[in-house]
């Protein structure tokens, strides 16, 4: 752990609960245990929300033993109330362990606490209107919109499309503690006075519980997705700008091939369309090849700023998601990468909306980085493997109802905590593991090695479905990015 100066922490000191006061958070030399709460959607068939309580951890990031299920919810609105249903039970216990901490190995231990997940999760969370809002990053109070009544608020907080000015202030703990007094009796709409955009900054619900903005965790998986999807879509916005929409196409259909025949990635359905994050990293690294598809039918200019804002993103997704501690000159690498990645892509693509994904990026996800010296470990990975795990026992819980359904998820979940849930849930099907180096190449002509596979044993049929996906894929980026432009030329 490094201290909020950057620096190791080389000694912690013990740490003495005192309920009786409001609670406040700990010094960074305390030592502690983290904790992120997340909520991840989705499900085969009828979709549930999962409320998860995670324990970062570097050595097994994605092991389920280290989260714990707190709650589900048929559906996929996350909306406050939901959140209040799902939460409500366990907001208690969770304030004692800030209050009182845990102990580990005989000694007590602070709690910090976390949130993570998508910015619907977390502007819902902490009563925020969303991505939609006046103030639309639930990080920092920067305006979202120009515009008359915005002038004041720019003015104080400044606007989220000014790439070039320097990192904003973080909204404060005291806004939330404020917001939670003011909106125990509703929505800003039901109250007598409604506060004014100054006030409350866009938080217009009850919040679930005071988090430290600080520890809101920019989540590393929808960065990935996000910037790549934002690189991609550039080139062929700006096609669409210089040569109209025949050529957009046509270039969104050259991106597409080289995509699948280069780099060997293709869109998956469960991402709109849009490319997973083991394909977003191939992508960043094999770059050159998009930029090559496009260099006809880009200028100069935007072409050689596309380039250099692929070999940025290269180097920060591979840092973004690391659960390994990152070095002080890593990290400071990081900032100067995070924050230059929007001013030359905003100067080539002037059309380029600054979203609160990236301003996190620029300059959330740095400050955190300093302070809890690794991103991918706070990510969602302990969310997809409970995704995962709950699409495999699913049929295994099955129920009147699709809510005794989730019932017995998570009493299953909470069975396989217990010390015989070995016993208890073995039906006997092992799988033996495989001798030590077994699946190892020892000779520089083992067949294992990838350079001495066959090429992949693909079908004509096969084959015609991947390219039918890759068009469908270009053909929708194409009209996105009429619209884009469209739009931007009637401002």
């Amino acid at each position: 752990m490094r201290g909020l100066d950057g620096l190791p922490v080389t000694h912690t000191k013990a740490f003495r609960p005192c309920p009786e006061l409001p609670y406040e958070q700990h010094c960074a030399s305390t030592a502690d245990v983290h904790v992120c709460v997340s909520l991840e959607k989705g499900g085969r068939g009828t979709a549930i929300s999962k409320l998860v309580l995670a324990n970062p951890n570097q050595e097994r990031p994605m092991a389920r033993a280290n989260s714990i299920v707190l709650s589900t919810l048929p559906g996929v609105n996350d909306s406050n109330e939901e959140l209040h249903k799902m939460m409500g039970p366990w907001a208690g216990d969770l304030q004692e362990l800030l209050d009182h901490g845990v102990f580990v190995g005989g000694t007590l231990r602070a709690v910090r606490l976390f949130l993570g997940g998508d910015l619907a999760f977390l502007s819902e969370f902490l009563g925020h209107k969303g991505a939609s809002a006046r103030c639309s990053c639930p990080w920092f109070p920067v305006v979202a919109r120009s515009g008359e009544a915005n002038e004041d608020l720019a003015l104080d907080y400044g606007p989220i499309q000014a790439v070039a000015v320097a990192q904003t202030q973080l909204r404060t703990r005291k806004q939330s503690k404020d917001a939670i007094l003011a909106y125990e009796t509703g929505p800003n709409a039901l109250l007598p006075i409604p506060r004014t955009p100054a006030e409350h900054q866009s938080i217009e619900s009850f919040p679930l519980l005071e988090i430290y903005p600080c520890q809101i965790v920019t989540a590393p998986l929808r960065l990935t997705l996000g910037v790549t999807q934002v690189l991609l879509r550039l080139g062929i916005e700006a096609t669409y700008a210089a040569l109209g929409r025949a050529s957009s196409v046509v270039a969104a259909t050259d991106t597409g091939r080289a995509l699948l025949d280069e780099v060997r990635v293709r869109p998956v359905a469960y991402h709109g369309g849009g490319f997973e994050r083991r394909a977003s990293h191939r992508i960043a690294e094999r770059s050159h090849v998009l930029c090559d598809a496009l260099a006809p039918y880009l200028p100069e200019e935007q072409l050689e700023a596309l380039r250099g804002a692929w070999a940025t993103w290269a180097a920060l997704a591979k840092t973004l998601n690391r659960a390994q501690d990152v070095s002080v000159e890593e990290a400071a690498a990081f900032e100067v990468g995070a924050f230059g990645l929007r001013p030359p892509l905003k100067a080539a693509f002037p059309w380029l909306s600054i979203t609160p994904n990236m301003h996190a990026l620029a300059h959330h996800a740095p400050a955190f980085l300093r302070r809890f010296c690794h991103l991918g470990s706070y990510g969602e990975q302990a969310l997809e493997a409970w995704h995962g795990w709950f699409n495999h026992t699913q049929a295994q819980c099955t129920a009147d109802s699709f809510l005794g359904t989730c019932l017995q998820f998570v009493q299953r979940a909470a069975l396989e905590r217990q010390p015989s849930a070995d016993v208890a849930l073995d039906n006997g099907q092992h799988r033996r593991p495989a001798a030590d180096c077994a699946r190892k190449a020892t000779k520089p002509s083992d067949g294992r090695l990838r350079q001495n596979k066959a090429g992949p044993q693909q079908t004509t049929v096969g084959r015609e479905k991947e390219i039918a996906e890759v068009e469908a894929w270009a053909r929708g980026r194409a009209v996105a990015a009429g619209v884009t432009i469209d739009a931007y030329k009637k401002k």
